[in-house]
């Protein structure tokens, strides 16, 4: 299994919406499609994520004990994630997937040449 987009080669190709006005080949209620749908204004909150597989084994009760842990970032959590995250309510990838746990770290802008840390957060306060 590749990631590929259905009817595409590699993960990050594109799924090419446009060729799929009608949802025939990736279904308008899809986990892909309500995730990023590819409409113009939602470019404006881009988020870079990442899943990673983990497996425990089998857990005391006998069930296999896998799941994924997801990490994102982006400039805007309400436009980036929690946005994301509410149009993905109802979804029919729910009924395999039981979140927990989570949390949130906010992280400094990178640092150019003759600059330190977090300098443009200081700046802005003066």
């Amino acid at each position: 299994m590749t990631g590929a987009p259905i009817g595409m080669k590699y993960e990050h190709d594109s799924p090419e919406y446009e060729t799929d006005p009608h949802g025939d080949r990736i279904l308008f209620n899809s986990h892909m499609r309500r995730a990023e749908p590819r409409n113009p204004d939602r470019y404006t909150a881009k988020l870079r994520r990442r899943s990673y597989s983990y497996s425990l084994g089998i857990n005391t009760f006998g069930m296999l004990d896998m799941g994924l842990i997801f990490m994102s970032y982006q400039k805007n959590l309400q436009s980036g994630f929690i946005d994301t995250q509410k149009r993905l309510n109802g979804e029919p990838l729910e009924r395999y997937i039981k979140p927990f746990g989570g949390s949130y770290y906010f992280v400094l802008p990178g640092v150019k040449r003759d600059e330190y840390l977090g300098q443009p957060l200081f700046s802005e306060v003066v």
